[in-house]
């Protein structure tokens, strides 16, 4: 989005959203700016506008995102729907055929199958205690994903490389030491 583009919808949520406390100055501005540019401007321009038809309170960054991201992936599966998946993949496929079963899966849902074991569930004998050990690891999973499609490209980027090597080449270690 450019910054023009993005002046329109600013000035469209200060008309509706009137209090002087939201985005009140050119760093607020270029704050946001910097947080929701790479979002396409006619996504960004729909999750405001879904915003401000169903919220009396202006949007956070977060809440922008969080809405575009909707509006570009979907809605989210509930972790019952996610189940069914797994279970109908497992009837379809049976045991014999894993590699089939695990590609006709959406990625979370084969995380958590492959998680579990396809196997063992193939072979389970506790329904119950798998669909709750399931729900657990869906909510886990679908949590991680739908944060990673609202975080920008470079901050994911940013993030795996601190992972990796940290800033200096030595893992990062966060909370140790120094203090008292």
């Amino acid at each position: 989005m450019e910054r023009d583009e993005f002046k329109v919808l600013v000035k469209g949520m200060k008309a509706v959203y009137s209090q002087e406390t939201f985005i009140p100055d050119q760093d607020a501005f270029n704050m946001w700016f910097v947080l929701l540019q790479d979002i396409p401007y006619e996504v960004c321009r729909v999750a405001v506008q879904k915003h401000m038809m169903l919220n009396k309170f202006p949007p956070t960054v977060a809440e922008i995102r969080e809405l575009a991201a909707t509006a570009v992936n979907g809605r989210a599966m509930t972790w019952g729907e996610s189940w069914e998946k797994a279970r109908t993949a497992i009837r379809r496929y049976g045991s014999y055929n894993q590699t089939e079963a695990l590609n006709s899966l959406d990625p979370v849902t084969r995380k958590c199958v492959e998680s579990m074991g396809y196997k063992n569930l193939c072979f389970s004998e506790n329904e119950m205690a798998d669909r709750a050990h399931y729900q657990r690891l869906f909510e886990v999973f679908s949590k991680r994903e739908q944060e990673d499609r609202q975080l920008s490209a470079p901050l994911l980027e940013a993030i795996h490389q601190f992972q990796l090597k940290g800033m200096d080449g030595e893992p990062l270690k966060i909370g140790e030491g120094g203090g008292e």
